[in-house]
C-alpha cells in the first residue's frame, strides 16, 4: 500500500473515532503538521508521504496505528499490545505528540484558503460582469428597436395629420362650392322670375311657372 493511501486511511479512522477532530486543519494542528501539506496529500498532489510524517501523526493520536502497517509490512492497521511495543521501545515518538503547532504554517494555510476564496469570488464577479454586459447589449438593441418604432409611429401620425388637414381643406372648398352653387341657383331663379313677369305683362305664357317664384308682382326671396 502506498504511503499516501496509508495517510488517508489514518485520517478516515481519526475522523470516525476521535470526537474533537472534524477536519484537516484540526488534524494538522494537533499533529504539528503543515495544513497545506496535509491538504496536498488528501488531494493527491503529493505522491509519497515520509515515514516520519506517518509516525508523527500516529504519535499525536496515541500511537493507535500499527508501526508495521505504517511501513507497509502488515495488513493489521491498529496497534495491539504486541505490535505497540516497537513504538514504546523506540522512544522517539512522544516528542511528536508534544510538538507545538507551527503558527506560521497555520497562518499561511489560512491565507492560502482566503486567496482561493478571493479568486473564486473574482471569477464569479467576472461572470456576473459578462452577464450584465450581455444584458446591457440586449437592452440597447431593444431601445434601438423602440426608437425605430417611435419614429415610424411619429411619421404615421404626421401623415395622418396631413390627411386630416387635407380633408378639412377639401370640406372648406366643398362648402365654398355649395355656397357658390346656391348663389348661382338664386340668380337663375331670379332671372326666371323676371322672364315670367315680362311674359305675363305681354300676354305670353311659357306654360311653366318658374321654380321658387312668387306670384306676379312679388319678387322671390333671396
Amino acid at each position: 500500500m502506498e504511503t499516501t493511501e496509508i495517510f488517508k486511511r489514518m485520517l478516515d479512522w481519526i475522523y470516525q473515532n476521535v470526537e474533537d477532530v472534524r477536519n484537516q486543519a484540526e488534524v494538522a494542528q494537533r499533529a504539528g503538521l503543515n495544513p497545506v501539506s496535509v491538504s496536498k496529500i488528501m488531494n493527491g498532489k503529493t505522491k509519497n508521504v515520509k515515514q516520519e510524517t506517518l509516525r508523527q501523526l500516529n504519535a499525536a493520536f496515541g500511537n493507535k496505528f500499527n508501526p508495521a502497517w505504517l511501513r507497509g509490512e502488515s495488513d493489521v492497521m491498529l496497534a495491539t499490545d504486541a505490535n505497540r511495543t516497537e513504538t514504546e521501545v523506540s522512544g522517539d515518538m512522544p516528542q511528536y505528540a508534544q510538538t507545538a503547532p507551527d503558527m506560521s504554517s497555520m497562518i499561511n494555510a489560512i491565507i492560502a484558503a482566503n486567496d482561493q476564496a478571493i479568486m473564486s469570488l473574482k471569477r464569479e464577479l467576472a461572470a456576473k460582469d459578462e452577464t450584465i454586459a450581455e444584458l446591457r447589449g440586449r437592452l440597447a438593441d431593444k431601445e434601438v428597436i423602440i426608437a425605430d418604432k417611435e419614429t415610424a409611429i411619429a411619421g404615421l401620425n404626421q401623415r395622418l395629420d396631413d390627411k386630416e388637414e387635407l380633408v378639412a381643406g377639401l370640406n372648406r372648398e366643398l362648402d365654398d362650392k355649395d355656397g357658390l352653387v346656391a348663389s348661382m341657383q338664386n340668380q337663375i331663379n331670379l332671372l326666371e322670375q323676371q322672364i315670367f313677369e315680362l311674359q305675363s305683362e305681354r300676354g305670353i305664357s311659357s306654360g311653366r311657372k318658374p321654380t321658387g317664384v312668387a306670384e306676379p308682382g312679388t319678387r322671390p326671396r333671396l
